[in-house]
């Protein structure tokens, strides 16, 4: 299904949830049982044989190993045990125990109570800005999955507890029946399918396995673009129902506390953060430790006012489920406004006296992680410095190509893009021309002006030919939508007919 193809079954779905929702459910239903219907026809040819098997060998006298029907058990059975045995990674994180944080378990106990009592497994704490119940199928295809509670670190320290306990009780009434038995039977189909099909194509799975779920690999993903206005929908039932739980306001409170805590870490905590690698080796302060006073001190009344009128003007995008932020505020008829700044958060409220030990651990994690990062940056900065410092006299058009070049990378290093970008196209133009100029230059304008970067990429072959490979990732990316394969490969070629054929 190419990128064009995917939005045209958008809007028409959309179009026939809006005209008549039970006709678009039942359709969707009925998708789910066929994708069923392959897994269950293996148990049922397994099941006639092992029937067949067992009449053979209680009254026949021929051999059982000639018995035809064993040839059906030989097939069905290693295909259906491939099906459910799907290698699926662990949901990572810190594992909590209640007698650690007894303060969080009960909370999630009263939420549940109020709400639906879903079964949750266990309890993970994770780095990321995030909240979600993680299903994990025990039986692959067929589902019968462990509920883990993803907990982001960082979410819990920017939300408050009655903010955090809102989100809590969207992602209960989501993956609960409260929506509806239909609904909720696709959500949680339509996760475990993705999950395992994720599984099966990236990860390190048998020939078996591929083989076994190669029947679905073209279903699942058309699967989950058909339902996808279903599961849409139960976006807007999980705010509503869960602000039945908590309150409305209090929903409309979170959502916008969630997304305002995106922008914080994306546009400021995480650029400051890292903007320190340009003087210092090694961090000053490690992350998590000082989130909690970064906030406090970085972030204003009209910044949170900006911020969410920027958010408001976002629309609904088709990539993820959950709709916009306006969109879900006017879903649950609540007015759009910065919630009160709350003086404690969620991490400490819930976690307590472990919410040192807690972040002390996080950041060990960090730096154990980020710290090789971190110098490379340090070391690349310091160059790009000396680098800008001896070309700084000179006027862009007087220096050499190669030269043009190189103090372009610098200044895309130190984050001066705008003049990278004129300098790379100097040099890209210029007589001698510079292929690696054209082909950076062509990255640059990926996603700003496609036809400009296709211009530099072609330009960027003729010059060197051996970068026709990256040039064609390059146009991968660009024409990549959903199952979008048809037309990079479309790119591809036309970048480079020879290498094509």
């Amino acid at each position: 299904m190419t990128s064009k193809d995917y939005q045209a079954l958008m809007t028409r779905l959309e179009r026939e949830h809006a005209v008549s929702p039970e006709r678009y459910r039942a359709k969707t239903v009925f998708l789910a049982l066929a994708g069923l219907s392959y897994p269950l026809a293996l148990c049922l040819l397994l099941g006639i044989a092992v029937i067949a098997v067992v009449q053979h060998a209680v009254g026949a006298t021929t051999p059982i190993l000639l018995h035809p029907a064993l040839a059906l058990g030989l097939i069905a059975l290693p295909l259906l045990y491939a099906l459910v045995r799907v290698p699926l990674p662990t949901p990572g994180g810190r594992r909590l125990r209640r007698k650690e944080t007894a303060k969080l378990f009960a909370l999630i106990d009263k939420v549940r109570t109020k709400s639906a009592r879903i079964r949750i497994d266990g309890v993970r704490l994770t780095g990321e800005f995030e909240l979600r119940l993680h299903p994990t199928p025990r039986l692959g295809l067929f589902g019968y999955a462990r509920n883990t509670l993803m907990l982001g670190l960082p979410l819990m320290q920017i939300l408050s507890r009655k903010e955090f306990a809102a989100l809590l009780a969207h992602e209960i009434e989501h993956a609960s029946g409260s929506q509806g038995r239909t609904s909720a039977w696709i959500y949680r189909l339509r996760e475990t399918w993705r999950q395992s099909s994720q599984a099966v194509r990236t990860g390190n799975s048998s020939f078996l396995t591929r083989l076994a779920w190669w029947p679905l690999k073209s279903f699942i993903p058309y699967f989950e673009a058909f339902s996808f206005v279903m599961a849409r929908q139960n976006e807007y039932l999980a705010d509503r129902l869960g602000g039945q739980v908590v309150g409305k306001r209090l929903m409309a409170d979170a959502l916008i506390a969630q997304a305002l805590g995106q922008r914080f870490l994306a546009e400021q905590f995480w650029p400051n953060f890292w903007a320190q690698a340009e003087t210092q080796p090694h961090p000053a302060f490690p992350p998590h430790g000082t989130l909690r006073t970064a906030l406090a001190a970085g972030i204003t009344a009209e910044r949170n006012e900006a911020w969410l009128n920027q958010a408001l003007k976002q629309a609904s995008s088709r990539d993820d489920t959950p709709p916009c932020l306006s969109d879900r505020l006017l879903a649950l008829d609540q007015f759009p406004e910065v919630p009160p700044r709350s003086t404690q958060s969620a991490a400490q409220a819930l976690l307590g006296r472990m919410l040192p030990e807690l972040i002390k651990e996080f950041d060990s994690a960090w730096t154990k992680t980020e710290a090789p990062h971190w110098e490379a940056r340090h070391l690349a900065l310091t160059k790009a410095r000396e680098v800008a410092n001896i070309f700084a006299p000179c006027k862009f058009a007087e220096l050499l190509a190669q030269d043009q070049y190189r103090y372009g990378m610098a200044l895309h290093t130190l984050g001066r893009t705008d003049e990278a970008r004129e300098l790379f196209q100097l040099a890209a133009d210029s007589p001698q021309g510079s292929a690696a100029a054209a082909i950076t230059l062509a990255r640059l304008l990926r996603d700003t002006d496609a036809e400009a970067a296709h211009h530099y990429r072609e330009l960027a072959i003729r010059q060197d030919a051996r970068l026709a490979n990256e040039a064609g990732a390059q146009a991968d990316h660009a024409h990549h939508g959903f199952g979008g394969l048809e037309s990079a490969t479309v790119a591809r070629a036309a970048l480079h007919p020879q290498q094509a054929a």
